[in-house]
Formats: structure tokens, C-alpha cells, sequence
């Protein structure tokens, strides 16, 4: 049973270090379980993986997310696989609402509003996974779950997994080139044009309605190391391929609205999934975006000021062997 232990280090290892980027902090232990206290959910007790909580601006509330860590090879992940950890999360949500133990041992003594949903961190460790989870989340949609009105149960699919593993990778390479001096003088961009609006534009920790968004806007305000030269910029991370000239158009609209374009402020897209003809299409939405505002001339500079960047596609990859070595070590210390 090693091997399964260390197989499933591996999703507690990525969730941890990617969550802890947006501002995610664990609450408690791994592997906990509290008992049921809903005789219809036939169970003696809930077990979950962890708990991740921060604080959410637009509702002024503590979320804690309940949630269940699985580490799948590309072959075992499938819509039946998923199906009965979604309804067991579920249910454990319903129950910590209820549950004396679960809230002595989670919620926080100064916390007086939160809310709580659930959490299914679907990992692929074999990064082997190469089909379109939207059909598998189809047939999950359709599963009837018994959840408080407030409360949700998220799926975290492998390929959202693998596209904030990059963000954390390429952020990471940006600190360590020093281009921005610290992990603290970077935010979040929060789309108040999307979402319920709030009096600021960015935020420290980003809730997971954000993260599971298309693009991730990251703001910086900083200094360069070599000549002490102001800069601020936007670091937008986008998930898709830039395929086409009218995806791009619709990404370069995406920004307009949002209110980015400044002629203090640096944009940057950073793609990790972009298609070997991403620069072509990109430079044709620029002219059609331009064309479309009459070509003035200070709207096109800043337009062409635009970067488009394909970043590399490595990931972390963890090694059963090694993990195991880790777990023992930590074990005897």
C-alpha cells in the first residue's frame, strides 16, 4: 500500500504549493474524518483530505473548502470514478454545517460569518490526460447532490490542474530572474465588471470562481533590481490556445473592458497552451482591434504594446520513490 500512499502525496504536494500562491491557506490536518450526524447519509462518519480556507471580499465571508484530493492515472479517470467521491464530499459539506466536532476543530474562534462548500482536486499524475474533461463534468452535472442552499461542491479538472501548476512554475521563474522583487508585491486583478463589484481592483487571495476562470490577471507594482526603474504591469494568464484571430480578438476585448490598458502599466499574456500559429492570429486581432477605433494613434500604441508569449509547458513531476524517501524522513524526524 506505499505505492498508494506516495500516489497520493502526490495531489496533497501540488494542491498545497499551488493554493498557497493564491493566497489558500490549510486548516487542520490531512486525512481527518468527523462523525455523521444525518441519518439519511447511512455513513458513521465523513472523511476528507483537508481543508483550504481564505477570505473573500465580495461576500465578507471565510470560505472552507472540504476537500478531496485524488491522484488518478490517465486510464482510471473516468465519469463513474468521479461520481461517488462528488456525492461523498457532498454530503460532507451538509453535514460540517451540523456538526459540533468538525466546527471546534476547523472554524476559526474569531470568525463569526463563513461559508462552506466542497472540493474534488482531480490530479493526474501520470500527466498522461489528454481528453476533454467538459464531457465527464456533463455527466457529473447531472448527479442530484443534497447541499445547503449556499453551499457548492467544485471540480478541479486535471487540465485546470495542470494550467495553475504553470502559472505557479512561470511566477516562481519570474521571482527567482528577479524581474519582480517579491512574492508580496504582486495581486490578484479582480473583475468587478464580471463579478459582484468591490472598492478594490485587486486582491491578495483569489477565490475559486477566479481560479477556475479562463485567465488569471496578475497585478505588480515594483522596482527592478538594477536601476531602481518604477515599473507596473499585468501578467495575463490565459488557458487557451489562441487558435484563431477572433479568439485573440476576443481576449484583447476581454482586457479593453476590463479597463487595463494604461500608459503606465505594462500587459503581458502568457500562454501556456498556445497553438504554433498563436503569434499570426494575435497580430491580425491587434490590427482588427485597432481598425475598429479608427486607428488612433495613441490607442493603437498601446495595443501593439501588447506581448503574446508561449511559456513552457513543464510541470512538476513527482516521483513515487522519492516521495516515499520523504515520507519516511519526515516520519523519523
Amino acid at each position: 500500500m506505499a505505492e498508494t500512499a506516495n500516489i497520493a502525496q502526490m495531489a496533497e504536494e501540488v494542491s498545497t504549493r499551488i493554493f498557497s500562491l493564491f493566497g489558500w491557506q490549510l486548516c487542520g490536518i490531512f486525512d481527518a474524518n468527523y462523525d455523521c450526524c444525518i441519518e439519511d447519509h447511512s455513513k458513521k462518519t465523513h472523511p476528507y483530505d483537508c481543508v483550504f480556507y481564505y477570505d473573500d471580499p465580495r461576500v465578507k465571508k471565510r470560505i472552507y473548502l472540504v476537500t478531496d484530493l485524488k491522484s488518478y492515472a490517465k486510464k482510471t479517470i473516468t465519469p463513474k470514478k468521479l461520481d461517488t467521491p462528488l456525492r461523498n464530499i457532498a454530503k460532507a459539506v451538509e453535514c460540517a454545517y451540523l456538526s459540533k466536532e468538525w466546527k471546534d476543530e476547523v472554524i476559526h474562534d474569531d470568525v463569526n460569518s463563513y461559508e462552506i462548500h466542497g472540493l474534488l482536486f482531480v490530479y493526474n499524475h501520470d500527466k498522461e490526460f489528454d481528453s476533454n474533461f467538459e464531457r465527464f463534468e456533463k455527466s457529473l452535472s447531472g448527479a442530484k447532490l443534497s447541499l445547503p442552499k449556499t453551499s457548492r461542491v467544485f471540480v478541479m479538472n486535471p487540465e485546470k490542474i495542470r494550467f495553475l501548476e504553470m502559472i505557479t512554475n512561470d511566477l516562481e521563474k519570474i521571482l527567482g530572474q528577479k524581474k519582480i522583487s517579491d512574492i508580496s508585491e504582486f495581486r490578484f486583478f479582480y473583475p468587478n465588471k464580471l463579478l459582484t463589484p468591490i472598492p478594490e481592483t485587486t486582491i491578495e487571495r483569489l477565490p475559486i470562481e477566479l481560479i477556475l476562470y479562463p485567465q488569471i490577471i496578475v497585478n505588480y507594482d515594483t522596482r527592478r533590481y538594477d536601476n531602481q526603474e518604477k515599473i507596473r504591469g499585468y501578467l495575463v494568464y490565459y488557458e487557451g490556445s489562441a487558435s484563431s484571430a477572433d479568439e485573440c480578438h476576443f481576449l484583447l476585448n476581454y482586457i479593453l473592458r476590463q479597463r487595463l490598458l494604461s500608459e503606465d502599466h505594462t500587459i503581458e499574456i502568457r500562454a501556456p497552451f498556445a497553438s504554433h500559429n498563436h503569434a499570426t492570429n494575435f497580430q491580425k486581432a491587434q490590427e482588427r482591434l485597432t481598425m475598429q477605433y479608427h486607428n488612433v494613434p495613441e490607442f493603437k500604441t498601446r495595443i501593439d504594446a501588447i506581448k503574446f508569449l508561449s511559456i513552457s509547458q513543464a510541470t512538476n513531476s513527482f516521483s513515487e520513490k522519492k516521495i516515499g524517501l520523504d515520507r519516511r524522513n519526515r516520519a523519523s524526524k
